[in-house]
């Protein structure tokens, strides 16, 4: 290639490559819808939610499993046949317990239990916001 164009070495401008890149880290920008990640080497993906929208939390996301985990419900959003629809733990525990293995990925085990935990969390401080409201008015 040289020879064709006869580019010599010091003709190049070493100071300014436009493919030099020094970056450490793959997110510079502070890490805010990453779900797990270390937060002080930001190794996870930040990936935006859309244009013009906010990320939704783990626990409001209704159909966030069913689209995470094409292989296990291939696309197909929860049926449920009784009246009342079941909770999030029994949703799971029939998960696990059914012929069927593939809701048993060590990936799907983890991401239920921490849904669940967020659920209940999140139950558990509603519960002591009511508790300071009626303090308070009381």
């Amino acid at each position: 290639m040289r020879r064709k164009k006869k580019i010599e070495m010091d003709d190049i401008d070493w100071e300014n490559d436009p493919f030099d890149n020094d970056e450490d880290c793959p997110n510079p920008a502070p890490v805010e819808t990453v779900i797990q990640g270390d937060v002080s080497t930001q190794m996870g993906l930040a990936i935006a939610p859309g244009e013009n929208k906010l990320p939704i939390s783990l626990v409001f996301d209704d159909v966030g499993e069913e689209l995470s985990y094409p292989k296990i419900y291939c696309g197909d959003l929860r049926q449920f046949t009784r009246a009342k629809p079941p909770s999030y733990t029994e949703i799971i525990k029939s998960e696990l317990h059914r012929y069927d293995r593939r809701g048993t990925t060590a990936q799907k085990i983890l991401y239920s239990h921490q849904k669940l935990l967020h659920q209940r969390l999140l139950s558990c401080i509603y519960i002591q916001l009511r508790h300071k409201v009626l303090m308070r008015t009381t």
